[in-house]
């Protein structure tokens, strides 16, 4: 065992002697014996002794209070002051010191042994206690959850550093703080519940919300404990962990799970000896499988037996990530191309704890690749083949490629074309929009463009060509070839200037007869005018023979009153009056008919008031149409916008309708089938937001449905030949075509005929002008 280091520090020599003789058959090693404070301090500093005796008065200025305190400051070494008389202000101030003890003197020897082993046992025990408060301490502070203590009203009494740290605070601060500044007070009144539980003395666990200083929102679990003195309740003990990182990561990992879940590529993870832990559904589903059929079974079934080979955990080892194409088997035993990708996972020490592998179904890639290659074949035996010249130019014009065709087009044999710009065997009048189209192409604004041009043949000749150009592109748009397809147009050329000749020729044939046709038309309109003159002149001389009746009568009544004496001014004024006014209605039929019947070889288009139009038409026929016991229905529309149109045409598209209309009451009246008939004619006018509409409808014959495809056909007609040639209702269809109109019909056998003509709305016109 080794023997104590004691120094002795004494003034007087004798006494020192006598005291190291004693320590020494007590056992002791006495390492020196000095007599003042420097001495002392030195010897400390060289022998670094287990215990000094040291005498309080000293050699020097400088006292054994003195020295202990230097040695207090600097070594930390344990000390017994030795003195023989002590009064109350130094034994004060040797307090201040903290030595283990006093010894009077003059002292026994075994006063001196029994104050040197109680002070010995003392270190020990407090050597043994620091030690134990620092490893305890040393725990506290080093511990990753936090350690506080709470009050009983929950103000904060103690606080290691991990709390201190999620709190966000020192300790000093957040003792002086309560636990409600770091809550809501939902949260606090949690908190609250969980006190009642332990006032009763029970422990609780609970998580909690809280906000630190930078209020940040923390998730934190509380592990609460009474704290119980003399049986009564005085606050909490609390151990906190922050689990915001861990829920977090939690989150992170089922959403990683659910991706892996839900992921289309087959996901699979084994242990190093190949025995399945995890499979996703899709990796499953490719193999034929459920997941959970596959827990527990060797990963290599899903291989096909002569590709199935053990792997040693060295290899393993080695492994830094595998990239293969190979076949799979399903359930089924069908195999289809897969890409595998595994990788190691491996832990903590870096030793490998699992294999994770991704499986790609590549089928469809398969098939792509290998559709690719027969279509780079096919490709490839329709360029060098093909009856069309072909080459392949690289963006900036040179020919990379060139089969047989163009050689054979050009002159040139196919080494004397390669790596030469194309632009060189063009007609230098057309390489400029040559050059302007691939440059529009090159930008991405066009995919392919046609051209005709000129290719200069080897003896110089000149071969008109036409070129269809494409651009064969990257995966990011840009152009990494342009293939050309271009055909020998010469003689085609040649035939299409003989064709052109040709057509000149037939245009001005064509236009000479056109002009012929157009006279003839305005001749068979004005023939229709006539026509439909001739077939109203019973009509118009009704309209004459009555004014002139009644100038008659009139002239008559004159007479007779003069006769007799009795013709007065008054009654001459209203008889001439009366003489006068249908003297001016016979003029005004007269007039309108000669301007009816008048050629109008150009359509001049202008404002007409429909309602206006058609009263004129009606003026020439209504006496008839009365005499012949038809009913003529007027419902026209009040302020009816203008139309454009040409007022005597239109008047003769009405009367031609007037007359069929006419023929269709008086045939279906002389058919005799009904009894009661009533022949009636309705004239309707109205508008839409386009354009002005006239409808004329009969109770006639009607149309049989399979003719009204053909009504407006010249010469169709279901009339007698004495009764009409078939050009009225085409000479109206015409009429309505040159007003920009339309003119359409409707009608059912022995029941109606409809005619409906729609003329532009002169307003609408004007606005869609301006």
């Amino acid at each position: 065992m080794k023997k104590k280091k004691i120094l002795i520090v004494e003034d007087e020599k004798i006494v020192a002697i006598d005291i190291r003789n004693t320590l020494l058959q007590f056992g002791y090693d006495v390492t020196q014996i000095v007599s003042n404070e420097k001495d002392a301090i030195n010897s400390v500093s060289e022998q670094k002794p287990d215990l000094i005796l040291m005498d309080i008065l000293l050699e020097g200025e400088k006292t054994g209070i003195d020295a202990a305190r230097k040695i207090k400051d600097n070594f930390d070494i344990p000390l017994i002051f030795l003195t023989a008389h002590i009064n109350d202000e130094t034994l004060d101030k040797a307090k201040e010191v903290e030595p283990y003890g006093y010894l009077m003197k003059p002292f026994e020897e075994r006063e001196l042994h029994a104050i040197m082993e109680m002070t010995f046992h003392k270190i020990k025990t407090e050597k043994a206690l620091r030690k134990s408060e620092e490893k305890h301490r040393t725990l506290i502070e080093t511990m990753e959850e936090g350690l506080i203590i709470v009050d009983e009203k929950e103000n904060f009494t103690f606080a290691n550093p991990a709390a201190c740290k999620i709190f966000g605070y020192q300790e000093k601060k957040l003792i002086s703080m309560n636990i409600r500044d770091f809550v809501t007070q939902e949260e606090f009144q949690k908190i609250l519940d969980n006190t009642v539980l332990r006032k009763k003395g029970i422990s609780s666990k609970y998580e909690l919300n809280i906000f630190t200083k930078q209020d940040e929102k923390r998730v934190i679990t509380v592990a609460a404990t009474p704290l119980i003195v003399d049986g009564k309740f005085t606050g909490t003990f609390g151990i906190i962990s922050d689990i915001t990182e861990k829920q977090k990561t939690e989150k992170t990992l089922r959403e990683l799970k659910q991706a892996v879940e839900t992921m289309t590529i087959g996901v699979t993870v084994t242990e190093i000896d190949g025995k399945i832990i995890f499979t996703n559904r899709a990796d499953a589903k490719m193999h034929g499988y459920e997941p959970e059929e596959l827990l527990g079974k060797d990963v290599r079934v899903f291989a096909p037996v002569r590709i199935r080979k053990p792997m040693s955990l060295s290899q393993v080892k080695k492994w830094k990530g595998l990239i293969r194409e190979s076949s799979n088997i399903r359930k089924d035993g069908s195999t289809f191309p897969v890409r595998l990708m595994s990788d190691i996972v491996k832990d903590g020490k870096g030793d490998p704890v699992a294999i994770i592998t991704t499986c790609e179904d590549i089928t469809e890639r398969k098939q792509a690749e290998e559709a690719l290659r027969e279509s780079e074949e096919r490709f490839r035996s329709t360029f060098f083949h093909a009856a069309a010249g072909m080459i392949l130019i690289h963006p900036d014009g040179t020919i990379r490629q060139v089969n047989e065709s163009f050689c054979f087009m050009t002159g040139y044999k196919e080494n004397e074309l390669l790596n030469r710009n194309i632009n060189s065997l063009i007609h230098h009048d057309d390489v400029r929009k040559n050059k302007k189209k691939i440059k529009t192409m090159l930008t991405g604004k066009l995919n392919y463009f046609h051209i005709e041009e000129r290719l200069i043949h080897k003896k110089g000749d000149i071969i008109w060509v036409n070129v269809s150009i494409s651009s064969v592109n990257d995966d990011f748009g840009k152009s990494l070839y342009l293939i050309a397809q271009i055909l020998d147009i010469s003689e085609m050329r040649k035939v299409e200037e003989e064709i052109k000749e040709l057509n000149r020729q037939l245009e001005a044939r064509v236009n000479k007869e056109l002009n012929k046709r157009i006279e003839q038309q305005q001749l068979l309109i004005q023939k229709s005018k006539l026509e439909s003159l001739g077939k109203l002149a019973a009509g118009i001389a009704h309209e004459i023979n009555q004014p002139l009746a009644g100038i008659s009568m009139a002239m008559d009544n004159i007479l007779f009153k003069l006769s007799m004496d009795k013709c007065s001014k008054d009654y001459l004024e209203k008889k001439v009056n009366s003489v006068f006014n249908d003297i001016d209605r016979i003029r005004h039929i007269i007039e309108h008919v000669r301007t009816f019947s008048r050629d109008q070889k150009s359509v001049l288009l202008e404002k007409i008031d429909i309602n206006e139009t058609i009263k004129n038409a009606l003026s020439m026929v209504q006496t008839q149409y009365k005499n012949h016991n038809i009913k003529v229905i007027l419902e026209f529309k009040d302020d009816l916008e203008f139309a454009i149109g040409n007022k005597f045409k239109l008047e003769q598209v009405i009367l031609n309708l007037l007359n069929n209309a006419k023929d269709a009451v008086e045939d279906r009246e002389e058919a005799g089938n009904e009894i009661n008939f009533k022949k009636q004619i309705t004239i309707k006018t109205y508008s839409n937001p386009h354009n002005i509409c006239i409808e004329i409808e009969d109770n006639g014959t009607g149309i049989p449905k399979e003719n009204l495809d053909n009504i407006f056909d010249p010469f169709f007609t279901t009339k007698d030949p004495e009764k009409g040639t078939g050009l009225g209702l085409s000479i109206i269809y015409g009429i309505i075509q040159e007003m920009k109109g339309e003119i359409s019909v409707s009608s059912e056998k022995n029941k109606f005929t409809k005619f409906i003509i729609k003329l532009p709305n002169l307003t609408k016109r004007k606005n869609n002008d301006n």
